[in-house]
């Protein structure tokens, strides 16, 4: 069963939005603390609203912090009623796997949550995740320290002659791996242990 996090500053719009994800097991959380305590957790996605009351950071923001941090590969899908999302969409793009107004949520937000958890959608987001983090962090043409890399993502990198974070995303891509989410966590750790200073 798909696992999804669904994370709203107000209690009654999370509870709301994982009524609509009944088909599969979400898991609504409204509180800052909550996030911290979740967000570590397996996800096959995660929903998470911009504005969020009682924290420093929109929620895009902790979402694209937590990414890098920890590792999560899991699409983050980002939703608002009130902030424009195409502010969003430009500071971040790719990093997040859509981008979905609340007044939309009942009608589109099932279907996006679907195609997130796929394995085409899966692979869709960790290419363009990794490459615009990596990127953003001027990490992207760098050559990786390959004995940095744990397997199967050192055998993937060795077969493949990937010399530099691009060349380890394309080798991640293409084929069928089935550790695919865990190897995008290991990228993400060698962007993150690469990376000159905090992001975002």
């Amino acid at each position: 069963m798909n696992r999804v996090l669904v994370f709203d500053d107000d209690h009654d719009w999370a509870d709301q939005m994982a009524l609509t994800l009944n088909e599969f097991s979400p898991q609504p959380i409204s509180n800052p603390d909550d996030w911290n305590k979740h967000i570590a957790t397996r996800w096959s996605a995660i929903v998470v609203d911009v504005q969020i009351l009682g924290s420093t950071m929109n929620g895009p923001d902790m979402a694209a912090r937590a990414i890098l941090e920890y590792g999560i590969t899991a699409p983050v899908i980002v939703v608002s009623g009130i902030i424009r999302l195409d502010e969003i969409r430009q500071k971040y793009g790719d990093v997040f796997f859509d981008y979905v107004h609340k007044d939309d949520c009942g009608q589109q937000l099932p279907s996006v949550v679907g195609s997130a958890c796929s394995r085409d959608g899966l692979e869709r987001h960790l290419r363009g995740m990794l490459v615009r983090i990596a990127a953003d962090t001027g990490v992207l043409d760098k050559e990786f320290p390959a004995d940095s890399l744990g397997e199967p993502a050192a055998q993937l990198a060795q077969s493949s002659s990937a010399r530099t974070v691009k060349e380890l995303v394309d080798a991640l891509i293409s084929g069928d791996k089935p550790h695919i989410d865990k190897m995008g966590k290991e990228i993400l750790e060698i962007i993150h242990f690469m990376a000159p200073g905090p992001w975002p």
